[in-house]
């Protein structure tokens, strides 16, 4: 067995579970990429490489793919999607190839919007199909100009948020402060945010401020306020208010959570006493997320499916950790304390006798 044919084997046994080769024309279409790139680039054949791949199986192709005769990987994609003559924006390319997970919440999006974006522009479509299809209203024909001529983004959504800013006349290091915020990517209503983000074009935005202040914001749109129209300054004392009060008033109702059938319990260790209990409605998850600064809050869902249990540690009275434990497995997968911090030896000490009490397994902390 030669070493390209054994690289592409270790390369198929590595890729052929994965969910994001489904459907199986796609895991098929891979499959077929892999074979050409082991002939002809053999040298690209890596496992980081196949989620791309994934991506660029799921668009038709414009060529034959045994025509093909070696290069690199943006070589492939181009003989594949790119029937047109004139230059495609550049950022296009290296973020439909991305391997990178920054923002894991949306980045695979990214990618795979940034795909479909080269392949719709690579064939010719016009900007009112791109712009009906895959970017955001409002989307004008000068926001379309800057978008083309984006340098420097390494994602799509970054290119889109840049050329937004650009056309309102806000400065460039606007868009990069965006990119860990909610506009890093798709939102639930991009006319009210595309008002939004021409508002804070024409502040002086604070870049510590922005998160808070864009977290801040989604909780007004959704409240069916308009985007804001006073000063920065003021927005910032407003947000600082929002966020130093109980969230009770922008929690919604508050509802029951299913039981796990694991009791709580009450335990004294160093002369402190410890007790466990079920956050079992979504008040009491909200409420604690706020009061440790984590997101326990994210996991309502999965504790109304069944697939978890939530239990507050509390030490003379105190919060002190937050305990997940999976269901149906009745096992300890994370605990986690004011602002994420891990449990200390002591709170460990404390969470394997009550492990061994209630008959928990113990897979991490």
């Amino acid at each position: 067995m030669s070493p390209v044919t054994s690289s592409l084997d270790a390369v198929l046994d590595r890729v052929r579970p994965r969910r994001y080769l489904r459907p199986r024309s796609v895991g098929r279409r891979v499959v077929t990429l892999l074979r050409v790139l082991d002939l002809w680039a053999p040298d690209t054949l890596t496992p980081e490489i196949v989620p791309a791949l994934a991506r660029l199986a799921r668009h038709p192709w414009r060529r034959p793919v045994d025509l093909w005769r070696g290069g690199t990987l943006s070589d492939l994609v181009a003989h594949l999607l790119i029937t047109v003559r004139y230059p495609l924006p550049g950022f296009l390319m290296a973020a439909a190839l991305s391997r990178e997970r920054r923002y894991p919440t949306w980045v695979d999006r990214d990618a795979e919007l940034a795909m479909a974006l080269l392949a719709a522009v690579g064939r010719g479509d016009t900007p009112r199909q791109v712009v009906g299809a895959l970017l955001p209203y409002p989307f004008t024909r000068r926001t379309w100009h800057l978008w083309w001529t984006t340098e420097g983004t390494p994602t799509a959504w970054g290119a889109i948020r840049a050329a937004q800013v650009a056309a309102a006349g806000g400065p460039s290091t606007l868009a990069g402060a965006l990119a860990p915020t909610l506009l890093g990517g798709p939102t639930p209503d991009e006319g009210w945010w595309g008002r939004a983000l021409t508002w804070m074009a024409g502040q002086s935005v604070e870049h510590d401020q922005l998160r808070a202040v864009v977290d801040y914001l989604e909780a007004r749109r959704r409240g069916g306020h308009p985007p804001p129209t006073s000063t920065w300054s003021s927005v910032v004392r407003a947000c600082r208010e929002w966020h130093g009060r109980p969230p009770i008033d922008r929690m919604g109702p508050d509802l029951p959570l299913p039981r796990s059938g694991i009791a709580s319990a009450t335990l004294t260790v160093d002369d402190a006493r410890w007790s466990f209990r079920e956050l079992a409605s979504t008040r009491v998850l909200v409420l604690e997320g706020w009061a440790l600064a984590h997101c326990v809050a994210t996991y309502v869902p999965r504790v109304r499916s069944g697939r978890c249990a939530i239990f507050g540690l509390l030490r003379d009275g105190e919060r002190a950790l937050t305990v997940e434990v999976r269901m149906p497995e009745r096992a300890i997968v994370q605990a986690r304390g004011l602002r994420n911090r891990r449990p200390s030896a002591v709170e460990e000490d404390v969470l394997r006798r009550w492990a061994a009490t209630e008959g928990l397994a113990v897979h991490s902390w």
